[in-house]
């Protein structure tokens, strides 16, 4: 979320606009599995086939109290998604459509065609409204989501090191191989760091995996582990 001031009326409530990507298909199939929501990305690069267009199906919503409150004063609010990529110079934008039964929500879909998109594309959502006669005016920004085409070239992405499971009892790989009962090392190997996690340390994998469904013990120690590690 990024916060701004702004000289004028602007969109208040008890929660921010939220941005949320409700659907991912390449070419027509669904790539759910694609998209980390806890991170706020999409990982397109995670894909092994080759891919032509992304569809990101866009849920945008805010306070329907504030929304109702501010356009009883200044007008209606529209809601535009601008993808916005680098490498290529390409700015591609969507105006969301509002909902016909809640005035606080808005959707679309976006559509990313592979040859036009490199890299890192941030998607941008921007509320606007004419305040004090000026149309258009910006008025909330919502979350943020980053559409990643390509695995990024920097060390870290969103906080993190690029994780790899290994045996460490079985292989080769230094220095894996001489930690053979570690639960992980970090393996720099003359380009980008790598976490590498001993996929022989018994119970490690299990721990570690993401559920909804543990219980207070097993969700501390697996809280605590990860925490160890990083």
């Amino acid at each position: 979320m990024t916060t701004a001031l702004f000289p004028y009326d602007t969109l208040s409530g008890s929660d921010p606009p939220t941005l949320t990507i409700a659907a991912l298909r390449l070419d027509g199939t669904a790539r759910m599995q694609l998209i980390n929501k806890e991170a706020s990305a999409v990982n397109l690069y995670e894909d092994t086939k080759p891919w032509n267009r992304a569809e990101l199906d866009l849920e945008l919503t805010s306070d329907p109290a504030a929304v109702r409150e501010f356009e009883s004063k200044h007008g209606p609010i529209s809601a535009v998604v601008v993808a916005n990529c680098l490498p290529t110079n390409m700015r591609q934008p969507l105006k969301l459509a509002r909902s016909d039964v809640d005035p606080g929500r808005w959707s679309g879909i976006a559509e990313l065609d592979r040859d036009n998109i490199r890299g890192r594309v941030p998607l941008v959502t921007t509320l606007t409204a004419g305040v004090n006669g000026v149309p258009h005016r910006p008025i909330a920004l919502a979350s943020e989501w980053t559409v990643y085409a390509d695995e990024p070239d920097s060390l870290r992405l969103k906080g993190t090191l690029e994780v790899k499971w290994k045996n460490f009892k079985e292989t080769d790989d230094l220095p894996a191989k001489d930690f053979p009962n570690s639960t992980h090392v970090v393996a720099f190997r003359g380009g980008k760091p790598q976490l590498w996690l001993n996929s022989g340390f018994e119970g490690l994998e299990p721990l570690l995996k993401d559920r909804k469904d543990r219980g207070s013990a097993e969700k501390g120690l697996h809280d605590f582990q990860r925490t160890g590690i990083a």
